[in-house]
């Protein structure tokens, strides 16, 4: 009976090391999170400032899929152009390009002030220095909603970050990511 018991401890010990080693080994090897660099944003204004996006549920694939109804997750990685005391966000669907015809952008939701959600890959967030100094590295984190009426579409969403300086838009960085929205199965 005793060694019974020695070899459920054993086993148990055995399990909470392993369990400890794979925390460790995550941990080590940071969350797991790739960037990736998608497509350059159409306008000219951000042609020059690209930046790489982590979207969580599309870490391989070229068009990433969006199930209505879903929060989904996404950091922005981009190196500040200019400095600045502010950090906007806005979101466009864009719809229809062809060789005769501009594409048309839908903005999706508002503008969002993400100074609080935009820290240094160093970790000093944006209003902790009151924004974003020129040169430095960023990783701008959030969520966006698939709203359960959304058509089930192909499109690409540009993602664009900027400052304000009174009442002066100032680009930071741009994405372009291929979506297809979808129902989940």
């Amino acid at each position: 009976m005793a060694s019974s018991r020695f070899s459920c401890n054993a086993v148990f010990c055995g399990l909470v090391l392993f369990a400890a080693v794979l925390v460790l080994t995550v941990q080590a090897t940071g969350s797991g999170r790739r960037f990736r660099t998608f497509q350059p944003c159409n306008s000219t204004k951000y042609s020059t400032l690209p930046a790489k996006l982590f979207l969580k549920g599309c870490e391989e694939k070229p068009v990433c899929p969006l199930y209505r109804g879903d929060s989904v997750t996404m950091e922005v990685q981009f190196v500040s152009p200019i400095d600045t005391t502010s950090v906007y966000r806005s979101m466009y669907g864009c719809f229809g390009a062809s060789r005769r015809r501009r594409e048309t952008r839908v903005r999706y939701g508002r503008e969002v002030n993400v100074c609080n959600v935009t820290a240094s890959a160093s970790g000093e967030s944006c209003t902790q220095n009151h924004g974003l100094k020129q040169g430095v590295e960023y990783i701008q984190s959030g969520t966006f909603r698939v709203m359960q009426y959304f058509p089930k579409v192909s499109v690409n969403v540009e993602i664009e970050l900027y400052a304000k300086e009174r009442r002066i838009v100032k680009p930071l960085a741009c994405v372009r990511v291929p979506v297809q929205i979808m129902d989940r199965s």
